[in-house]
């Protein structure tokens, strides 16, 4: 009786043991099938995803996603450019912006070393499925080419490479993984017209200024920017370890690029309540009654900066058109003018710079005895405009400019037309200097109108209206 409870009870052990080994074989089998093939397993995290939805959308060739360090940067640009080569995405089985036919592609990162050797090659390693592609390798003994089975290639290029050496290709994508100098973007795009590719670009932006200036502000429909992604954004980073890296870290601009996410060039900007999707609205032709107001930034050597202001019945504040060119008083007092009579604006006030008054070189300059304010002073008199010296309480009317962009109940009231392109141009990159004041640095013209516009305190008045009693007819008593 025992020997047979015995038995049993090996069988079972026997039994349980060879069921625990094939559901291990099974699970081995199954991660080794996840490691070969991730990108079925790909969960993308909001930021990544928003790049995915922006490249597929079609209508938009130049995607910029910057970030801080260790937010999976390199990582998207890896299985997009997987996924397009493959010609369709594995985690939804979604058909990829080219279909299903081969594509080329090229990837530009830092230099051989650790940009394509340590980031970029590994991940696509990673990420690739197995035996999809073959890999050859270069004179550094990295693999600089990936060549799929259904044709699709990857070249890998670095900024160390000479400029003459990018042109001259011809294909359909473009990842550029970490800021790249101008001459080498330009190059590499060229090759984009044939197929009407796309641009992507994953990076921390420590360098290259040019990129946020010529692409992601330049308002470009074309255009798709994803910012200020933090360090933080990512679940699977461990917070403590953040703070020890921030800790390592003594510049603070690095620091806004690294951990924050943000453009070390922007690190002290001034007016970081400015946001394009809210701010930046379609011009419309102001109804009667609208009060606007301009302000000059008077220069002798640089383009002169008109602003034109305007305010609704509900208190809202619009900026809606500027001038900056090199131009004379009188062509200053005419452009104010002209602007007047073909828009039918009820513009009556103007402001100017106080160095107008007596800008004693510029007179000599002109070998007259007028100096700006008066000869523009005197020209707009003739249309029943007055002219007025502009307030200096900087500090006041930065101030003014947040309260307003950011609005009561967070409800902006201040606006900008979208064809004011250095009004928008300025607000998004005046920064502060060393002593803790907004700079003087050549991107401020229009903030110095701007801010004083809003201390001129211009509201909307509704005339007048008068209104006849009509008259009643009473019989006279005669009793």
């Amino acid at each position: 009786m025992e020997n047979d409870l015995e038995k049993k009870l090996k069988s079972l052990e026997a039994e349980f043991e060879k069921q625990t080994r094939k559901e291990y074989e099974l699970q081995l089998k199954l991660k080794q099938y996840k490691d070969r093939n991730k990108l079925e397993f790909f969960e993308p995290l909001w930021y990544q995803q928003r790049v995915i939805e922006a490249i597929n959308s079609n209508n938009k060739k130049i995607i910029v996603m910057v970030g801080g360090n260790r937010i999976g940067k390199s990582t998207i640009g890896v299985v997009v450019v997987g996924s397009l080569c493959l010609g369709y995405q594995p985690w939804d089985k979604k058909e990829t912006i080219f279909g299903n036919k081969p594509i080329r592609v090229r990837i530009m990162t830092t230099d051989w070393e650790k940009g394509a050797g340590e980031v970029i090659v590994p991940k696509l390693i990673e990420w690739l499925p197995y035996g999809s592609y073959e890999t050859k390798k270069n004179n550094v003994g990295v693999e600089s080419n990936f060549k799929f089975k259904n044709g699709s290639t990857i070249e890998i290029l670095t900024h160390k490479q000479e400029t003459r050496q990018m042109e001259g290709w011809s294909g359909h994508f473009l990842l550029l993984d970490e800021p790249c100098a101008k001459d080498k973007y330009i190059a590499n795009k060229r090759g984009l017209i044939d197929f009407k590719g796309v641009v992507l670009f994953t990076m921390t932006a420590l360098s290259e200024p040019w990129i946020l200036d010529d692409i992601v502000l330049c308002t470009d429909k074309e255009v798709f920017a994803i910012g200020d992604i933090a360090m933080d954004e990512n679940p699977y980073l461990d917070k403590q370890s953040i703070e020890e890296f921030k800790r390592s870290l003594k510049d603070e601009d690095e620091i806004v690029a690294r951990i924050k996410g943000g453009w070390r060039i922007l690190a002290g900007r001034v007016l970081k309540e400015f946001n394009a999707d809210t701010h930046i609205i379609k011009p419309f032709k102001l109804p009667f009654g609208y009060p606007v107001v301009v302000m000059i930034d008077l220069h002798l050597n640089k383009p002169q900066a008109i602003g034109f202001y305007t305010v609704d019945r509900m208190g809202r504040q619009f900026v809606i058109d500027e001038v900056w060119e090199n131009i004379s008083p009188e062509e200053i007092a005419d452009a104010i003018i002209r602007r007047k009579r073909q828009n039918l604006w009820d513009l009556k006030t103007v402001f100017i710079d106080p160095l107008s008054k007596g800008d004693s070189q510029f007179m000599k300059n002109r070998f007259d005895v007028e100096d700006s304010f008066s000869i523009i002073k005197n020209l707009l008199q003739k249309e029943d405009i007055t002219l007025f010296v502009a307030s200096k309480d900087k500090e006041s009317g930065v101030r003014n400019i947040k309260n307003f962009l950011m609005g009561m109940n967070n409800i902006p009231s201040l606006f900008f037309f979208e064809t004011c392109k250095r009004h928008i141009h300025e607000i998004m990159r005046w920064v502060y200097d060393e002593d803790g004041k907004p700079s003087k640095s050549g991107d401020d013209h229009f903030m110095e109108n701007l801010y004083r516009f809003t201390l001129t305190g211009t509201r909307f008045i509704e005339e007048p209206v008068i209104i006849e009693k009509d008259f009643v007819y009473e019989p006279f008593n005669y009793i």
